[in-house]
């Protein structure tokens, strides 16, 4: 059985893109399975937890920008995305979440989405899903023209360019989102 103890010298570890820490922290996880999954799930939490707790509001918004910055550059850098990126990413980077909301804190983190054709295809497909397991919502002008794109046609689109039909629209959209 595999330890379920987590140790990272800072929070910035935790997702330290450089490292590959998220990319790690999901392989060691999807090496488990069943208690000793869920026991290690726990712990990560509970790790990521204490440490948050103990920083005053100034730090923890500054831990959660970077986190934030972390998890955006880890996007590009990932090989799989899984069940165990997920579990990592909502027992650590929500914890954070979870925490600034507690606080009465919001985190506002701004994308320049100017990606080329390659990169925009990462970003669209797993910024969303990525910044969720986060608890953190997302917003922008081509993730809303994509989804006008899939809502009008009876699949998913073949060419990511097409987006470019709905970008006026789903700039509007993203914008009325932000000011919500």
């Amino acid at each position: 059985m595999e330890t379920t103890q987590w140790t990272f010298p800072t929070l910035a570890d935790v997702w330290e893109y450089r490292t590959g820490a998220i990319m790690a922290g999901a392989a060691r996880l999807d090496n488990l399975a069943g208690t000793d999954r869920e026991h290690c799930l726990e712990a990560l939490a509970e790790r990521v937890g204490t440490m948050v707790g103990q920083l005053d509001d100034g730090w923890l918004v500054k831990t959660a920008f970077f986190m934030v910055d972390d998890l955006y550059k880890s996007l590009f850098r990932m090989d799989w995305w899984n069940p165990g990126v997920q579990d990592y990413i909502a027992n650590t980077a929500a914890v954070v979440v979870q925490e600034l909301k507690r606080r009465g804190l919001v985190l506002h983190y701004v994308v320049d989405a100017t990606q080329g054709k390659e990169n925009l295809v990462t970003l669209l497909t797993y910024l969303p899903t990525m910044f969720g397991a986060a608890g953190l919502a997302v917003v922008g002008p081509q993730m809303m023209a994509t989804e006008l794109l899939k809502r009008s046609q009876a699949q998913p689109p073949d060419d990511i360019a097409e987006i470019q039909r709905f970008r006026e629209e789903g700039h509007a959209i993203a914008d009325d989102v932000i000011d919500q």
